[in-house]
């Protein structure tokens, strides 16, 4: 799924796409654009998985275009729970990129769907160029799990 050119370059297509993710929103643009220096674009195809559950977390994915399905498999049976749906702007897998976890979801493509990598060692490598950057994300990211704390409480399995 080729994504039509718009004359911008591709950093500046893709930090169109970071500014989207609500958690992201209030970081400065050139946060914004240093991470879109460093992420990595794939597409998928519908019915392909973007990572499984219980998979290493190596990082975040944000939809730049289509849509995912997240799904947990509950422990001891073969049972699936939808965890929710996203769609353009949408990041999952956050959490990846503060420290060395498994994958606690499914995200499958229902469609031709392309996606935004960032990586750990992305974040590392930005954390020895530009600290500050690196700070700021990692604040945005630690104060959207905060916010997802009251909704865990109460599914304890959605964290």
């Amino acid at each position: 799924m080729a994504i039509p050119s718009s004359g911008k370059s591709v950093a500046a297509q893709r930090a169109e796409v970071l500014e989207r993710v609500s958690f992201l929103q209030d970081l400065p643009r050139w946060i914004i654009v240093a991470m879109a220096e460093a992420v990595y674009e794939r597409e998928y195809q519908a019915g392909e998985y973007v990572f499984q559950q219980s998979d290493p977390a190596l990082g975040m994915y944000v939809v730049r275009t289509g849509r995912l399905v997240c799904d947990q498999q509950q422990q001891g049976t073969d049972v699936l729970r939808r965890i929710g749906q996203v769609g353009p702007g949408d990041a999952v897998g956050a959490r990846a990129l503060l420290g060395d976890f498994r994958r606690p979801t499914s995200a499958q493509a229902t469609e031709p769907t392309v996606m935004l990598a960032f990586f750990r060692p992305a974040l590392q490598a930005l954390m020895a160029r530009q600290p500050r950057a690196a700070a700021e994300i990692m604040a945005a990211i630690a104060r959207h799990i905060a916010a997802q704390v009251p909704d865990a409480l109460q599914s304890p399995d959605l964290v």
